[in-house]
């Protein structure tokens, strides 16, 4: 009981270091503390939404998408819940229009392709 008790201490003390390294514009360190109280503790709903925040300070769209989404598994009634939900709407729609394009695009450089002579071997 004192050691599962001395890791929620050092989870909580993590989780508060990631948050000074965040709110200190420093996404790299906040994100290894954020981990650290994962790791610590697995069920900490707070560092999931920390990594998320971090990785989206660092334009990290699908690695900040995966912590939103874990976040909610542990937290689905979260006051910010609404919020995160709003968030990943916007990074799938993103996401969505990204494999969008880039299927234009392979189809635009097919059709270019198509229409070039072909060369003769001799």
């Amino acid at each position: 009981m004192q050691k599962r008790n001395a890791r929620k201490r050092q989870a909580v003390t993590a989780l508060e270091e990631g948050h000074k390294l965040a709110l200190e514009q420093k996404p790299d360190e906040a994100i290894r503390s954020y981990a650290k109280a994962l790791e610590l503790d697995p069920m900490m709903a707070g560092a999931e939404r920390g990594l998320a925040i971090g990785y989206a300070a660092k334009n990290d769209d699908a690695s900040s998408l995966e912590h939103y989404k874990a976040y909610l598994k542990l937290a689905p009634n979260a006051p910010d819940a609404d919020d995160v939900r709003a968030i990943i709407d916007k990074y799938e729609k993103k996401k969505q229009q990204a494999a969008e394009a880039a299927a234009l695009e392979r189809a635009k450089a097919e059709e270019k392709r198509a229409k070039q002579p072909r060369r003769r071997h001799r």
